[in-house]
């Protein structure tokens, strides 16, 4: 059965789009299941990446479904997107 993730990311390819980044908390949410997080990197063709602080890290991992999770810092957030 779909993800709610694959079902967005079906769209993204059927409009030819590159990638969706999710940052509302209640959407980061909806997509991975974790309050936790700051963004979610959806894009076609890839696994969904949760950027987290490492402050969040632990408690994210434990609740998120449907996406890797990475740590990113201030200074790596940008390169990071």
């Amino acid at each position: 059965m779909p993800t709610r993730i694959t079902k967005l990311a079906d769209k993204l390819a059927e409009h030819q789009l590159d990638a969706y980044i999710v940052y509302r908390p209640q959407n980061i949410r909806y997509y991975a299941g974790s309050m936790g997080g700051s963004y979610i990197i959806i894009a076609p063709d890839t696994d969904p990446l949760l950027l987290v602080s490492a402050l969040d890290e632990n408690i994210v991992r434990d609740e998120v479904r449907d996406c890797a999770v990475e740590t990113y810092s201030p200074s790596t957030l940008l390169n990071r997107l």
